[in-house]
């Protein structure tokens, strides 16, 4: 069993569960391989291939089998090719030694038994020029598409150039393109470069000390391959200055942003209002393999700031980082953000040594119409209590690896399975009134099981969005991030029920809750290098409340009607809630925001009434936090 200490700080996780911060997590599925899905898996063909494993077996057959099972797996249209290297020259010395490397198959999608021989017909031979071979396959795979290099290697390099500097130069190229590496039977200094490959190459690394091992980890790696986390938008290019930034009209965008206090960190974008009295609602999100990363956005109407959102984490609470913000919001009091028609957009990368390289930014635009009798409608809707959603017969589902490929579900009980740092999305539908459950349970594991996830910590999470991407769990009763212990573990979360009048609360993920429409589960597992290992998982969903408080919104040109007396009632209507079509005006598909921390350099005078909401958000993220350190106390006492 694992006895390994915790090692999480409580700065860490106070900084990832307090309001400041929100999000989680990595990869998902599609129904079918995406053509534009490209893998070369790259051989290592070395003398030393001949050595046995624990197991008995030699490296090359042992690869060899794996080799065969996964690529016998592998939808028809997935494009794959096999490159080799040592395979020829034998001894450094010789011409070409340090250039020995093959592709024997050429990326293709009908070459299964090309693929077999080829396996079959390479032996372990010569040197090992590891970054050679990986230069040559980025050549292989192109310029475009989602590209995945998969590296088995057993050993050291033995001629430059330096096989991590190449993974770093390939990862360059952009979040489409990575590199995953299967070390056999390593360890030292050649353990560590194979695992600086694949850091540098943002993949995941695994070690295989067995047959199965190696069949294991070939089958993870093929498995994400066929199903990675695709950028969505059309492209744009904001500038780095406010004066003549791009604007940003309603709909999905895609840019880049550099990394942290460098070139194209901070971008600028304009967007307009089209409608008098609208409410807009703007998130900004990427996913990221670094060890710490975050954003910050802003909407600024002339000097006022209309808006402030800013989030960041470390990675093992998830590989998705999301702002975002509704505005006016609770700025609802300052004309020049309910009345300019013109607003600037500001996205930064946050201050940290972990987020350096320039990656994807997703932005997206949603424009809300005017209200009719706004103080009609509920001004808050009572909190509901954690309670663990009716559970019958789990569907077996892979949920979607963005907001964009998110997995349909319904309420009910669905079971699946995650790999480290992997993250998998589902929506569904809420209406006004209703909150949102999530409950996600692991049995206690097994000995094998327990063994492959090593000391740890393994953290699950759970995370709920809304459709303006902003994080909508009620912190102080869920429990979104728990560590997977020998014995099992469940994390949970519920909604604030969704209010139009939420949007003006200083609480983070209650203001988060001020839409219906498509509501997101995110559920992800921490990154672990080690070995491979799919762990299973049981997600259990509801929703419950009356369906109350749905808005009428204005035809453009009208005016709202007068405020209602103090004794009028809300009137209150429950019609069947939608399967499919939100009840709010989007003309952009729905998605989830995160945490949105208030700036108050130009906060509406009422300090006390501000202090007292923002020190409501601080106990929930203490509770949260408490109850963890609790949990990591329980853990070490009974590893000890």
């Amino acid at each position: 069993m694992r006895t390994g200490l915790i090692k999480p700080t409580v700065v860490a996780l106070a900084t990832a569960l307090l309001g400041i911060t929100a999000v989680v997590l990595p990869a998902a599925p599609a129904a079918h391989a995406d053509p534009a899905n490209k893998m070369m898996l790259v051989m290592d063909s070395s003398g030393s291939m001949k050595e046995k494993l624990s197991d008995g077996k030699t490296r090359i057959s042992a690869a060899k089998s794996a080799l065969n099972t996964v690529i016998g797996g592998l939808p028809g249209s997935q494009q794959v090719g096999l490159r080799v290297y040592g395979a020829k020259v034998f001894d450094r010395s010789d011409k070409g030694a340090c250039t020995d490397s093959q592709r024997v198959v050429d990326l293709g999608t009908d070459n299964r038994d090309d693929l077999k021989a080829a396996v079959e017909k390479y032996k372990p031979y010569g040197e090992t020029p590891t970054g050679y071979a990986l230069q040559q396959a980025g050549k292989d795979l192109g310029n475009d598409g989602q590209r995945t290099i998969v590296l088995v290697s057993d050993g050291e390099p033995t001629c430059a150039p330096d096989p991590c500097e190449v993974a770093g130069d390939l990862a360059e190229q952009g979040i489409d393109l990575k590199v995953d590496v299967v070390g056999l039977d390593v360890s030292g200094k050649a353990r560590s470069m194979l695992q600086c490959v694949a850091k540098a190459g943002h993949g995941h690394y695994y070690d295989a000390d067995s047959a199965d091992d190696i069949g294991k980890a070939l089958d993870t790696v093929a498995t994400r391959s066929l199903r990675p986390y695709k950028p969505t938008g059309k492209p744009i290019t904001g500038s780095e200055q406010a004066d003549g930034a791009p604007e940003l009209t309603v709909g999905d965008w895609q840019d880049k942003i550099g990394g942290a206090k460098r070139a194209r960190s901070d971008l600028f974008y304009t967007l307009r209002r089209t409608l008098p009295g609208s409410t807009f609602h703007v998130s900004a999100s990427l996913t990221t393999l670094d060890e710490s990363d975050g954003l910050d956005l802003k909407i600024i109407g002339d000097t006022s700031n209309c808006g402030f959102a800013t989030e960041q984490h470390p990675v093992q609470y998830g590989q998705l980082i999301s702002v975002a913000i509704t505005a006016p919001g609770y700025r609802d009091w300052d004309e020049k953000c309910t009345e300019n028609d013109e607003f600037t957009v500001e996205v930064t990368r946050k201050e940290n040594d972990g987020a350096s390289r320039t990656v994807p930014l997703e932005l997206r635009v949603a424009e809300e119409p005017p209200v009719d009798n706004v103080d009609s409608l509920p001004k808050e809707l009572p909190d509901s209590d954690y309670a663990p959603p009716e559970t019958g017969p789990a569907t077996k589902i892979v949920g979607g690896s963005s907001f964009a490929q998110a997995t349909d579900i319904k309420p009910g009980s669905f079971s699946g399975t995650l790999v480290p740092g992997e993250v998998q999305i589902f929506q569904l539908p809420i209406e006004w009134g209703q909150h949102l459950t999530a409950e996600t349970r692991i049995k206690p594991l097994n000995q094998q099981l327990d063994d492959a996830m090593g000391n740890g910590p393994n953290w699950l999470n759970v995370k709920l969005f809304s459709p303006s991407r902003a994080m909508a769990e009620n912190v102080v009763k869920s429990k979104t991030q728990v560590i997977v212990a020998p014995d099992g573990a469940e994390a949970h979360a519920v909604s604030y029920p969704v209010a139009y009048r939420n949007r003006t609360s200083f609480v983070t993920s209650k203001s988060g809750a001020n839409r219906a429409g498509v509501y997101y589960i995110a559920v992800g597992l921490s990154p672990a290098e080690g070995k491979s290992y799919q762990l299973p998982f049981t997600l259990n969903v509801g929703v419950d409340g009356d369906v109350v408080g749905k808005p009428t919104y204005l035809e453009k040109g009208r005016q709202p009607s007068a405020s209602p007396s103090a004794g009028s009632t809300p009137s209150m209507s429950t019609p069947t809630p939608s399967a499919s079509a939100p009840t709010t005006p989007d003309p952009s598909p729905t998605g989830n925001q995160s945490g949105t921390a208030v700036d108050d350099s130009d906060a509406k005078p009422n300090p006390l009434i501000r202090a007292v909401g923002i020190a409501a958000g601080s106990v929930g993220g203490l509770a949260v936090l408490g109850g963890i350190v609790a949990l990591i106390v329980v853990l070490i006492r009974r590893r000890s």
